[in-house]
């Protein structure tokens, strides 16, 4: 699921807790991703040559975007 879409869900559900800032996401994210509950990818596709694939391993706040191509 794109990084986008998952933020506009914390504004579109009101059972969802309301966000402070994308910060407090984009840390849970990058969290996440340490901790290997889930994985992140950005590029054109998750399988395209130029994806960068995270998983288990720090990501940078700064990589994590909430724009179409990052999920």
């Amino acid at each position: 699921m794109e990084l986008d879409t998952v933020l506009a869900a914390f504004a579109r559900y009101p059972t969802l807790p309301k966000l402070t800032s994308q910060e407090v996401l984009r840390r849970s994210i990058a969290e996440g991703v340490q901790r290997g509950l889930f994985g992140l990818a950005s590029g054109a596709s998750w399988n395209a040559g130029d994806a960068i694939l995270s998983f288990r391993k720090s990501v940078a706040l700064g990589d994590i975007a909430f724009q179409p191509g990052c999920s």
